[in-house]
């Protein structure tokens, strides 16, 4: 009838495997390797730009990494710089030289003390001040790395706000 033999080898036939993957596991490994790829990106924008400007490299190099499922792009709270993984990874095969800008912009908040001076303030106009005064100073930067020509939008709001300048 059946033997232990014709049992043992009819599994054979149906090819298991050992290394039987759990879905979650792939997911987390995934993950994990986007991370990596996402830090990797970064710590070469952070390279790049202090090859261009050393005088940012202390500045560049005090913020702490760490992946954020929140954050849509890159965000910073003066001690880390938070990342969207699938958002460097998808901006680097874009356009490369928007990530080095986005990790300076971060840097000035922090240099200007954005993060500590908000107070009472309402948060959108204080956030949104504070991020036309990062990219302002970003678009008077000729530097290769992080250079992007301002289009004609900005141009012109630059200068209205030159001729109100006292």
């Amino acid at each position: 009838m059946f033997s232990r033999s014709a049992g043992r080898k009819g599994r054979e036939d149906l090819n298991y495997s050992r290394e039987w993957k759990h879905p979650i596991q792939d997911f987390q490994k995934k993950e994990l390797e986007k991370v990596e790829i996402a830090e990797e990106i970064l710590k070469n924008a952070r390279t790049e730009i202090c090859l261009s400007m050393r005088f940012f490299n202390v500045s560049l190099s005090m913020l702490r990494l760490e992946p954020a499922s929140w954050c849509p792009s890159l965000a910073t709270d003066g001690k880390t710089l938070f990342f969207s993984p699938t958002w460097l990874i998808e901006t680097f095969q874009e356009r490369r030289v928007k990530i080095s800008r986005l990790y300076l912009h971060q840097v000035f908040h922090c240099l200007f003390c954005h993060p500590w001076k908000r107070e009472d303030r309402d948060s959108r106009l204080y956030d949104l001040s504070c991020d036309l005064v990062a990219e302002a100073l970003l678009d008077s930067m000729y530097a290769g790395c992080v250079y992007l020509r301002p289009n004609r939008i900005r141009k012109e709001w630059y200068a209205r706000l030159k001729k109100r300048r006292p």
